[in-house]
């Protein structure tokens, strides 16, 4: 992939993050906490937002009208997060038991 030009992944930033980054020639970090935040780090910036929070306005009538998302993108993004769900699940299942 590296040098091919193909898109792998986008992602929408707020505007404000993509400028500090810019302006300050540095990195976009996002990651996904544990307990469900996906932390977005740029220029000395912190943007957080809930994986719920995320999935309900993905979701909104609007949004799924703008994107143009189809039966078969709704399905698939079900699916993932079902997959991501079962992943937590193990997750849980191999921690040891707290009192």
């Amino acid at each position: 992939m590296i040098g091919s030009g193909e898109v792998i992944c986008a992602i929408k930033l707020p505007l404000a993050v993509a400028e500090a980054a810019r302006l300050l020639q540095s990195r976009i970090s996002i990651a996904l906490t544990a307990a469900g935040r996906i932390e977005v780090f740029a220029g000395g910036s912190l943007e957080n937002e809930s994986i719920d929070e995320l999935v309900a306005k993905t979701v909104a009538e609007e949004n799924l009208r703008l994107e143009e998302a189809s039966g078969s993108d709704l399905r698939s993004l079900l699916d993932r997060l079902e997959h991501s769900v079962s992943l937590v699940k193990e997750a849980i299942a191999r921690m040891p038991l707290s009192t």
